[in-house]
């Protein structure tokens, strides 16, 4: 979270900003080209406007997502402005990610397009997305809305994230289910 939204007169956050283990993970974080996609069976791209900025075009961190979609078969993610994550992940065949599939992010209709965040941004997450031929939709606001299109979960905002970690795990123990065949009742 950036230092400007931490308040210290927030017992949560005054815990984070004075544990010293869990501000050493926090400068210790691997970079994701230390990464071993082979070791995850999702990532999911976590919102907040600073999402906005070098998490689209992140070399290292895009490769990493594609990998863990397409050589893991695993599970790619996104809740609010993290949706601007997927907006230039290209699969090995040239398409977009989200070409065709259902996708959800922090809509343009829920954006004050006049406050001084907004106009810092580099793009839309929404346009980016419809212009990557995602079906885009949103629910109401300050209601959680989740979409999941086979391996895609997304979420339209902050409230949405219970519900997309729960469909990140539902997906993932129902593929462990599929993958668990008993050789004696399967025959």
């Amino acid at each position: 979270m950036p230092l400007a939204y931490i308040d210290t007169s927030n017992p949560e956050h005054k815990s984070k900003v004075y544990d010293s283990d869990f501000m050493w993970a926090l400068a210790n974080t691997r970079s994701p080209e230390d990464v071993n996609a082979g070791d995850y069976a999702a990532l999911m791209y976590i919102g907040g406007s600073a999402a906005m900025f070098g998490v689209a075009d992140h070399p290292g961190l895009k490769a990493l997502a594609v990998r863990i979609y397409e050589q893991q078969r695993g599970i790619v993610s996104a809740v609010c402005h993290g949706s601007a994550g997927l907006v230039d992940l290209t699969l090995s065949d040239g398409t977009a990610l989200v070409s065709g599939k259902r996708v959800t992010g922090y809509p343009d209709a829920f954006e004050d397009k006049s406050a001084a965040y907004y106009k810092t941004f580099p793009f839309s997450i929404e346009q980016r997305l419809l212009e990557r031929k995602g079906l885009f939709s949103h629910g109401a606001r300050n209601t959680s809305h989740v979409e999941i299109d086979g391996r895609l979960i997304t979420g339209m905002n902050w409230q949405s994230t219970r519900d997309v970690a729960t469909a990140i795990i539902q997906s993932l123990e129902a593929e462990a289910g599929a993958a668990r065949v008993d050789p004696v009742t399967s025959r």
